[in-house]
């Protein structure tokens, strides 16, 4: 994308965001703040740290030849059996 590109793109979304006036923003930003606070949210991102610090624990306990040897291996953890991915 030249410059030109992209410095007009910029101006149009300039325009059409100060044709919206701030109000959108402000009600985005409130839901957003909502959200963040709802106690649901903040005991999955509780849950989600302490899953990330367990994982980040086991693979540091692991021996350097076990992790050499995941590093060889062609299957990927987080695909599920049985699908394929496409070729690029």
């Amino acid at each position: 994308m030249g410059i030109f590109t992209m410095a007009l793109a910029g101006g149009v979304g300039f325009v059409i965001g100060s044709r919206a006036g701030r109000k959108p923003y402000d009600k985005i930003k409130d839901t957003t703040s909502k959200m963040a606070d709802d106690p649901r949210v903040q005991q999955r991102v509780d849950q989600v740290r302490h899953m990330a610090k367990r994982t980040v624990q086991e693979a540091a306990d692991l021996p350097n030849d076990q992790t050499d040897q995941d590093d060889q291996t062609d299957q990927d953890p987080l695909r599920e059996p049985g699908h394929a991915v496409p070729s690029t």
